[in-house]
């Protein structure tokens, strides 16, 4: 997250919560991977704690590698984009709604694979920008690579036929816009992950719906 380290442990204290919430309250296989989400966006801010500590306690104002900034990019570089779409489509009952979802898919694991390559072609850095922290991939086509990311973690919930997941969507995407308004682009990525993962709390009643959809299946009498 930006702003701060105590804003980030913050996050991650609630988001764990969630997670472990969300977990329980999972009906089904299916609903696991979204219901993952909360904990994974809490491991997300607790490292990113860890990276604004390593800034407050030393004059220097760019890290260069180190365990924190490996993570914290690998997580929302590479992990994010395949993440989504297949959380997302786990859960989608709809076939034809699958078929994007998975072709949004293809679009993560390209945007993914660049990211990995750009970060094992050359050490990913951070530094503090304005009040969030700027990672750097220091890989040509940034840019580029930017747009089918966004649209794999966000048009998956977009397309779902489950109406809550189209609000997360919807939200999410005004959160990017938002974080590429407020502050500088280089600092996209520790914004919008940090909205996104609060916006992630929404998603314990996408899988206490679907606990829902499953006792009721359950109650049904059985038919000779």
């Amino acid at each position: 997250m930006c702003f701060s380290p105590e804003s980030s442990f913050t996050a991650a204290a609630v988001l764990g919560v969630t997670g472990v919430v969300a977990l329980r309250a999972a009906g089904r296989a299916r609903a696991l991977p979204l219901a993952l989400v909360p904990l994974l966006f809490a491991a997300h801010q607790f490292v990113e704690g860890f990276t604004w500590l390593e800034f407050d306690s030393g004059s220097a104002r760019v890290l260069e590698g180190g365990p924190t900034i490996w993570i914290y990019t690998l997580i929302a570089f590479v992990l994010w984009p395949v993440y989504i779409p297949f959380a997302v489509g786990m859960l989608e009952p709809d076939r034809r709604r699958r078929r994007v979802i998975a072709a949004c898919g293809v679009l993560g694991v390209t945007a993914s694979g660049y990211f990995l390559v750009s970060l094992l072609s050359q050490t990913p850095t951070a530094h503090v920008l304005e009040h969030g922290i700027a990672y750097y991939t220091h890989g040509p086509w940034l840019t580029e690579a930017t747009v089918p990311y966004i649209f794999a973690a966000i048009v998956p919930c977009l397309v779902s036929s489950i109406v809550r997941l189209r609000v997360v969507g919807v939200i999410w995407a005004i959160s990017a816009v938002l974080a590429m308004v407020l502050v500088n682009a280089n600092a996209f990525a520790s914004t919008w992950c940090f909205f996104a993962a609060a916006i992630s709390l929404t998603i314990i009643t996408v899988v206490s719906a679907s606990r829902d959809q499953t006792d009721s299946v359950q109650a049904l009498p059985a038919h000779v």
